[in-house]
Formats: structure tokens, sequence, C-alpha cells
């Protein structure tokens, strides 16, 4: 990642292959997390506004960059867009591919690229689309009503709520709860009288402190 007072912000993507201009350094920031996915072998710069010097100093770079050159002439570098734009040059295969402008989606913005067509300066468009009779947008405003959006539609599962329609309600079987089966209870005679004996040769055994009953108070318990 790059920057200066004169070129601005630049990032590059892989080994770049082409260039992609927006206007400022939030907007580009903006651009790559929205296409992060699907961006390879590209330079993202940012022009710090709408200036086709900047355009043409990027390309002579990158150019330079393939041809191998290191020593860069500033002066040629912003003369190079008009000079390019006389020849064939963008007509020549990956040339087309050279320049996308992804520039804000209002009136500015709209204007720079008329500007830059009546130069006869070939590029592609990428511009934020328009929602819901909106007069303008920019990428970093594009982004967040996404995010708006994606969290809109984010299943509410921890705050604890699920409704459920009548209809799937009637869709599904209801299951019965068992119920306890009724058991009939032995009866007993209420009237149902304790017998002791001691004629069991089988007698439980004795301690000390136990009490022993005599003859006569057993008969009188039976």
């Amino acid at each position: 990642m790059l920057g200066d007072g004169s070129t601005g912000l630049n990032i590059d993507i892989g080994t770049p292959e082409r260039l992609i201009f927006l206007e400022a350094p939030i907007d580009l920031m903006s651009y790559y997390e929205l296409n992060k996915n699907r961006l390879e072998n590209v330079r993202l710069v940012s022009m710090d506004g709408l200036k086709d010097t900047t355009i043409s100093r990027r390309l002579y770079e990158l150019l330079a960059e393939k041809e191998g050159l290191t020593d860069i002439n500033l002066d040629d570098a912003k003369k190079l867009l008009p000079i390019l734009a006389n020849t064939n040059f963008f007509e020549l295969g990956a040339n087309r591919e050279l320049i996308t402008l992804a520039v804000d989606n209002d009136n500015a913005g709209l204007g720079f690229i008329e500007k830059l067509k009546k130069k006869n300066i070939k590029f592609n468009i990428d511009l934020p689309p328009l929602e819901n009779n909106q007069e303008k947008m920019d990428w970093n405003y594009f982004l967040k009503q996404k995010k708006a959006l994606d969290l809109s539609q984010e299943p509410n599962i921890g705050s604890g709520t699920f409704n459920r329609t009548s209809s799937s309600l009637d869709s599904q079987a209801v299951k019965e709860v068992p119920q306890p089966v009724e058991q009939v209870q032995p009866t007993f005679p209420t009237n149902a009288q304790l017998h002791f004996s001691i004629t069991n040769p089988q007698k439980s055994i004795r301690k000390p402190s136990y009490y022993k009953a005599k003859r006569k108070e057993l008969t009188k318990i039976n």
C-alpha cells in the first residue's frame, strides 16, 4: 500500500495487470471490501478527486513496470494519456481492460466520464448502483447500506423468540401424552388382627436391653 500527495493512495492485489480508479481513499477501501473475493492482479488507485493526470501517471508507471523500467519521467507520465488516445493503443487486446473508472455515481462522476470519452480515452466503468430513486451514490455509502441489509436479514437466534405460523403448526402431527393407567389397589380387611406366637421354634435374637414379655401379657395382646 503506497501513497503520496500527488498520486494518492493505491493498493496492489497480486501482480497488477490493470488499474481501477476511485475518487477517495475511503471509496477505495469500501470498493475493496465489496469486491475482494473477485479482485486479482489489479491496482486500486485513489485519485483524491477526479484527476485525469493521476490516471495518466499511474498508467505510465504500470506500463513501465511491465517493461522492467525503473526510471520514470513525471512530465512524460502526465502527457501519456492524451498521446495514447490519439493512437490505436486502447484497441489492442488486453489494453482495452487497462483502465476502469469506479467513481461516484453522481453528476461530478458522470461528468468526468463524459470528459474522458470526448478525449477518445477507452476505459471500463464500474459505478455504485442507485437505489430507491437516489440521485447519487458512492462506494462507502453503498457498503454501509449492504451491511445494514445483511444484518436485517440475519435470523434472530439469540433473542430467544421464534415465531411460527398457525399453518406450520397445523401441518405437524399432534403427539398425545400417554395417560397413566389406573391400578387396582388390593383390598385389606379393615378389622385385621395381629397375632403373636411363641410356639414357633425360630425366635429373634435377644439382646440384654430387650424386655422379655410374660405369657399372660402376650395373651392380652391376642
